[in-house]
């Protein structure tokens, strides 16, 4: 259920990034905001 609403998450905001690429010079930031989700879905499906 969580993992879905990431990819769901991660659908929306490369749907953005597509639509205004110029909005962001690079995709360091997005690579941290997309690594973060991943650790913590890890961390809450240990739980």
């Amino acid at each position: 259920m969580k993992l879905t609403k990431v990819q769901t998450i991660i659908n929306w905001s490369l749907q953005n990034n597509n639509l205004s690429p110029s909005s962001k010079p690079t995709n360091y930031g997005d690579l941290l905001f997309f690594f973060s989700i991943f650790v913590f879905t890890l961390l809450s499906s240990q739980e």
